[in-house]
């Protein structure tokens, strides 16, 4: 028989892997969006790991003279299309192995079997929204 201290553990228990699980939500998406805009098929065998292995460092911006105040952010963000892409690239790197950080993390500490149920939920959420927004893009595109 449980008790109510139980019963509020079990509840905080289910509601901290709820938030986890909307974190993993959230890194996947990022991570498809990123992709997407570069344009990578991460589903491809082999692209993941030379995504990790591939070291990049960024482009200089096009304006490489040293500055500062409140326009520095500016100037940094200031550049080609190539020194864009390759910012993309290194966010997408990082969250990539973030993500499997994570993962091997939860793995360790709920278990394989819970870990799997919660990329199966992220995966079939993500899939959902994938397909809503792309019949939602495809409406708009055909209604002009």
């Amino acid at each position: 028989m449980q008790t109510d201290d139980d019963q509020k553990h079990l509840r905080a228990e289910a509601a901290f892997m709820l938030r986890r699980e909307d974190s993993l939500r959230a890194l996947n998406q990022r991570i498809q969006r990123l992709a997407h805009a570069l344009q990578l098929d991460l589903e491809r065998e082999g692209n993941v790991d030379r995504l990790i292995r591939q070291v990049k460092t960024p482009s200089p911006p096009s304006n490489a003279e040293p500055y500062t105040g409140p326009e520095r952010r500016a100037r940094a963000l200031d550049g080609s299309e190539r020194r864009r892409k390759d910012l993309l690239f290194f966010e997408l790197r990082g969250l990539v192995v973030l993500r499997y950080e994570l993962v091997s993390s939860y793995a360790s500490q709920y278990g394989s079997q819970a870990m799997m149920q919660m990329i199966e939920s992220v995966d079939l959420h993500i899939t959902h929204v994938g397909a809503v927004a792309g019949s939602d893009t495809a409406r708009t595109s055909s209604s002009n």
